[in-house]
């Protein structure tokens, strides 16, 4: 029921991209996520606009669900190749003073740092996590060893 008011509401013709954006930072602070997965399930695999990709992926953090996760890794596959990923990437290998990174500045490259957040068990700083993705075999091993393997991405 709720996930169906949540779609309702952010289906409306008279929203623009920022009450979107608005709607999903009240989602964020929700203790009860789990309550609109259903939409968000429905709604990451077909959004095309990486900026709102960013927001829901953002919103969705702390849910823990395996068919999530499945989508997780396939905006994953779909984006880190993207020239703006790999612009984010570069930035997330330049250590500044202090030991903190650039990190990523664009649409593309922030969405892979949100979903890279959503996975505890990568187990790697956001540099190691970067190097993870654009590395095609380290990438292919990490999903065979999760059980994301070609037999659930076909």
């Amino acid at each position: 029921m709720v996930a169906g008011r949540l779609r309702e509401t952010l289906n409306r013709e008279d929203l623009d991209r920022n009450d979107r954006i608005s709607l999903f930072h009240c989602i964020r602070n929700l203790k009860g996520k789990e309550e609109v997965l259903d939409y968000f399930l429905e709604y990451l695999p077909t959004e095309e606009n990486p900026t709102m990709l960013i927001y829901a992926v953002w919103c969705t953090e702390g849910v823990r669900n395996r068919q999530l996760q499945e989508l997780y890794v396939r905006l994953m596959d779909k984006y880190r190749t993207n020239e703006n990923t790999k612009f984010g990437y570069k930035g997330s290998q330049m250590v500044l003073r202090g030991g903190a990174c650039m990190g990523a500045s664009r649409p593309e490259g922030q969405l892979m740092s949100n979903l890279m957040r959503q996975f505890e068990y990568f187990g790697l700083d956001y540099r190691g996590g970067f190097q993870l993705l654009m590395d095609e075999g380290r990438w292919k091993e990490w999903k065979r060893q999760k059980g994301f393997g070609a037999g659930f991405l076909s």
